[in-house]
């Protein structure tokens, strides 16, 4: 009371001011220090949970472009077409091809665009072929050229994408660590089944 009689009454508004003032501004930082804290950590939880959603449509048609790899792979092996009733589908691609298209690199992105536009090419070659047959079953070809692209195009893209998803137990679960050129050069030029299978004797 006697420092407050000193002070004066002016005095003593000024010091209750500054105080409020002061208590304001600690009030306000604090509110700030805590909406980054929060900020912070929707971030990290966003950013989680967008990695989860990459990896789950990455895997997915990644396991899809093995399938068609490995229809193609038989025909190359076969002479002969997949029937119409198993067309090298693209269920995976079409639903999750949009969240790929915002993560992945461009690069992996143009040659998974690329793998599926020659997959649907070589369909489109396998009904043409069986329309010529009449049949809807599998149709004996003469050359595979055509094969190549779709081929070529499939196992760049799997190389592509496991990449970017990163290998499982530090190994390449799809494409192994043959390059693209040399399983090619192995599948088509190679009289005998791919990866050293033998056909079963007489």
């Amino acid at each position: 009371m006697i420092l407050l009689a000193a002070v004066g009454p002016y005095g003593a508004a000024l010091i209750g001011a500054g105080g409020a003032v002061i208590g304001g501004l600690l009030t306000s930082t604090s509110n700030v220090l805590i909406e980054r804290r929060r900020d912070a950590r929707d971030e990290k939880r966003n950013t989680e949970r967008d990695e989860r959603e990459v990896r789950e449509a990455a895997r997915l048609v990644l396991e899809e472009l093995a399938e068609i790899d490995e229809a193609l792979q038989q025909a190359i092996v076969s002479g002969y077409t997949w029937p119409a009733d198993r067309q090298l589908p693209a269920f995976a691609w079409r639903e999750y091809g949009a969240v790929l298209a915002v993560h992945l690199p461009p690069a992996a992105w143009r040659w998974i665009g690329a793998a599926y536009s020659s997959a649907n090419k070589a369909n489109w070659h396998v009904i043409q072929l069986q329309r010529e047959d009449e049949t809807e079953d599998s149709v004996e070809y003469g050359h595979n050229d055509w094969l190549r692209e779709p081929f070529r195009t499939v196992r760049q893209a799997m190389e592509e994408l496991e990449t970017a998803v990163g290998r499982t137990s530090g190994v390449y679960a799809y494409t192994g660590h043959i390059s693209v050129g040399d399983l090619e050069k192995e599948v088509f030029d190679d009289p005998d089944p791919p990866f050293g299978q033998q056909s079963g004797s007489d």
